[in-house]
């Protein structure tokens, strides 16, 4: 009866420094797969941009705007690209949605004109030729795992750090 307590207890510790390791671990998982839809969406809009030879916009709505998250995330849409579920709606990403629990904790641009002060909403636009109309910085969020999306308008690319 001794040694059933000892193991039980061994498990009890055991499993009380793996579950909080766990939740960060599940946080860190979905800010990562939040951070990799961006970037894939990102060049989405910029391919569709230059294949079409028309601008193509995103429209990036932090959590504390609402939007398409409905005020439990943020997300964003992609004006010129119709919706994979409905072809009648706009392309829309609520990252407050499964798989990712996410949210957009801050949004910045280095073209003023495409920022919101009302709103806090960003707007990047890639013309014809698939280039950017700025600089733009996204935070993703989940839990307390953290990542940044950057757009480099220069050079077209985006990193995740």
């Amino acid at each position: 009866m001794v040694e059933l307590a000892i193991v039980l207890l061994i498990l009890a510790v055991l499993a009380g420094i793996a579950i909080p390791r766990y939740g960060r671990a599940i946080a860190s998982y979905r800010t990562t797969a939040a951070a990799q839809r961006i970037v894939s969406d990102l060049a989405l809009a910029q391919a569709t941009a230059r294949g079409t030879s028309s601008s193509v916009s995103i429209l990036f709505i932090p959590a504390s705007a609402g939007g398409p998250g409905e005020g439990r995330g943020g997300g964003y849409t992609i004006d010129g690209i119709r919706d994979l579920d409905r072809a009648s709606n706009t392309y829309t990403v609520k990252l407050a949605s499964e798989p990712y629990l996410a949210s957009i904790a801050g949004v910045d641009s280095t073209n003023a004109a495409s920022v919101s002060k009302a709103d806090s909403t960003v707007k990047l636009t890639f013309d014809g030729y698939g280039t950017g109309d700025g600089n733009v910085t996204v935070i993703i969020q989940s839990g307390a795992a953290q990542k940044t999306v950057t757009f480099d308008s220069a050079t077209g690319r985006c990193t995740i750090q």
